[in-house]
């Protein structure tokens, strides 16, 4: 699911895929929640901070926030 999420927003053109990948995000983190996997969701919620809080992904990272 991880993958999924980067290659949605890196593959977005002008944002026509952030809010899938939001709802993707918000599943990952259920799931994580449900698996007792909160450290591994917190790590891959800090990549995706380093990799798309600047630039043409910014607005997806506004969106997450």
């Amino acid at each position: 699911m991880q993958k999924i999420i980067e290659n949605l927003v890196q593959t977005s053109l002008k944002g026509d895929l952030d809010e899938k990948a939001v709802e993707c995000f918000k599943e990952l983190r259920q799931a994580c929640v449900r698996e007792d996997e909160a450290e591994s969701f917190n790590r891959f919620a800090e990549r995706i901070k380093r990799l798309f809080k600047e630039g043409s992904t910014e607005p997806f990272f506004e969106m997450l926030k």
